[in-house]
């Protein structure tokens, strides 16, 4: 009897070890073991420094999963001489070096730091570029700058705006015919 008792503590203790997630993935892009969680936009970050893991390899099962979707992506990663690994499910590719994320598809690319503090979007019609809490939005005859302080500048083809972020104090200029000029000899 005592035997059978030690037999079920020692079955119930291996079934507790092999329920613990800790170590159970590592992280492709550098390289450890890291414990993973869903964040809060639904991608999948380290638990103790909640920064997100883009592709991970499941230890157990030895699938790897792109941490933005949760798709296993077994056979349809590249790594590359630089060490870099591209994720290339068809439609878009996915490059991911060390902090750095970046995505093509259908004319529009990607790039974003990992550590939140840059990100870049551009496809046929629009670029936008955020560092920090600057950022600039540019399409065909329309650009708008905002820089720390929170003041904003805004192009249009026939105004320039100025805005105060603090006082909010708004100045507008009208542009002249030759500035128009220029921009259709330079094609802007």
């Amino acid at each position: 009897m005592k035997w059978m008792g030690g037999l079920a503590t020692a079955m119930l203790l291996f079934s507790a070890c092999t329920n613990n997630k800790q170590g159970r993935f590592l992280n492709l892009t550098s390289g450890e073991e890291v414990n993973i969680v869903e964040g809060e936009d639904g991608q999948m970050v380290d638990r103790e420094t909640g920064e997100p893991v883009m592709l991970y390899v499941n230890t157990r099962t030895n699938d790897t999963i792109y941490g933005g979707t949760g798709e296993i992506v077994n056979g349809r990663l590249q790594y590359t001489q630089g060490g870099d690994y591209v994720y290339d499910d068809g439609e878009r590719k996915i490059k991911i070096d060390g902090d750095e994320y970046k995505l093509k598809a259908d004319g529009v690319k990607i790039k974003k730091d990992l550590d939140g503090d840059e990100y870049k979007y551009k496809d046929d019609e629009v670029k936008v570029k955020r560092d920090g809490d600057e950022y600039k939005i540019k399409r065909d005859g329309y650009t708008k700058k905002v820089d720390e302080d929170g003041d904003i500048k805004i192009e249009t083809r026939d105004k320039k705006i100025k805005i105060d972020g603090e006082t909010g104090e708004r100045k507008v200029k009208e542009r002249s015919v030759f500035g128009k000029l220029k921009d259709k000899v330079t094609g802007q």
